[in-house]
């Protein structure tokens, strides 16, 4: 005579046991209140709000699962299984991984026997699942997994603190621009308004150490939030590597301190990277390759004085030489991380 109902009252359970005994505890209570917590990973409990009654694991295999499926499904296509409940960012994991993170997981079968969760929802033809993965900003299907988890700016509350001032933002770009901001002013828009579309150029900033580079290229991470932000003084590998990860369910890429050498012997891969929508293959060390839309913007910093190779007709890069107008200005570097 225990209905449960999932919701966000504390009170997830509604029974007709007033006046008469618990169906837990066997004492009788003066209310109905009865509420779900979880213990340690994996455990669900359930007891009346009354301080005596005792508290009662909800044990079985569907009870586990419920807790499971919040964070983790599998990706038919590729044999992967995204894991959400570790960060703040979904952990790709292949299935001996999966066995390893979720070993200690059991449930009750009809018998009261113990037994180990994640074998039973491994051969579970019921499980969360998808066809495939992707990152999709928008009208995704329903039958694709959404890699995409959204911008850090999106959940702040406006009314909670106070608004900073977007002047000296602006003034910072028209210095790293020198006065030629509205392009790139209109690459950030484009980012943040249309997240599902991709940016076909790269903009590279280059130009003494001081001007504000990083400074700029923080401001983004703070708006973006790490998990679609990614920034790298190591192109070689984050980039261009074997099982590089830069643009893996990313924004936008920042490369800090770019070198030539490096630029030049990547030049293919760093024009397909900066232009390619589809056909983005993402290999990670001991997983099966997948595949998802490329939808990230690319940012070049350096102090070198030449940073990428462009040809005559080439429209993939945008190139600034920054003006030191706030080169090692600390007052007025102070004044805009205030």
């Amino acid at each position: 005579n225990v209905a449960f109902r999932w919701s966000t009252s504390p009170y997830n359970f509604d029974c007709d046991q007033i006046g008469g005994e618990c169906p837990l505890c066997h004492k009788t209570h003066d209310n109905n209140k009865y509420f779900v917590y979880e213990g340690n990973p994996g455990e669900l409990f359930v007891k009346n709000h009354s301080e005596s009654c005792e508290r009662k694991r909800l044990a079985s295999y569907d009870a586990v699962k419920l807790l499971f499926e919040r964070d983790v499904c599998r990706i038919n296509d590729c044999l992967l299984y995204p894991c959400e409940g570790d960060g703040e960012k979904a952990i790709i994991r292949n299935k001996k991984d999966l066995v390893e993170r979720y070993a200690e997981w059991f449930y009750k079968d009809e018998e009261n026997e113990t037994k180990s969760f994640i074998y039973q929802w491994l051969v579970d033809n019921r499980k969360r699942q998808f066809t495939h993965m992707d990152y999709i900003p928008k009208d995704c299907p329903s039958d694709v997994y959404n890699l995409w988890s959204g911008y850090a700016v999106e959940e702040i509350d406006p009314k909670l603190g106070k608004q900073g001032e977007i002047k000296p933002f602006l003034d910072l770009l028209d210095a790293l621009t020198d006065g030629e901001t509205e392009y790139a002013l209109n690459y950030l828009t484009l980012l943040f308004k249309n997240p599902e579309l991709k940016p076909r150029t790269c903009l590279v900033f280059y130009g003494s150490e001081g001007t504000g580079k990083g400074r700029f290229t923080e401001t983004l991470r703070v708006l973006m939030g790490d998990t679609v932000f990614f920034e790298t003084n190591n192109a070689e590998s984050d980039i261009f590597g074997q099982f590089a990860s830069a643009f893996d369910r990313t924004k936008l890429v920042v490369s800090n301190e770019s070198e030539s050498k490096t630029n030049f012997k990547n030049l293919s891969r760093l024009k397909s990277l900066i232009t390619d929508e589809t056909g983005l293959k993402v290999n990670r060390k001991y997983q099966n390759a997948y595949g998802i839309t490329n939808l990230a913007g690319t940012i070049i910093t350096t102090n070198e004085k030449v940073a990428v190779y462009l040809g005559q007709n080439d429209r993939r890069f945008v190139v600034y030489k920054t003006n030191p107008k706030y080169s090692n200005d600390q007052e007025f570097f102070k004044m805009y991380m205030d």
